[in-house]
C-alpha cells in the first residue's frame, strides 16, 4: 500500500469527524443563545416580581395608616 492509498482511506474518517465536530459547534451555539435569552427572562421576571412585592408593600402601608 502506498501513501496515496493509506490517505484516500482516511479521508472518510477525517471528513466525518470533521461533520461532527461542526454539527457539535452548531449544536453549542444554539445552546448559548437559548441561555442567554433565559437569563434575559430570568432578569426581567425577577425585576417584575420586585416591582410587584414594592406595590404590595406600599399597598399594606397604605391600609396600615387607614
Amino acid at each position: 500500500m502506498n501513501e496515496m492509498e493509506i490517505l484516500l482511506g482516511l479521508l472518510p474518517s477525517v471528513l466525518s469527524a470533521v461533520a461532527v465536530w461542526v454539527a457539535i459547534n452548531n449544536e453549542v451555539a444554539k445552546l448559548k443563545g437559548r441561555v442567554r435569552h433565559l437569563e434575559v427572562d430570568r432578569d426581567e421576571t425577577k425585576q417584575f416580581i420586585r416591582e410587584v412585592r414594592e406595590s404590595l408593600e406600599q399597598i399594606r402601608i397604605m391600609l396600615a395608616q387607614r
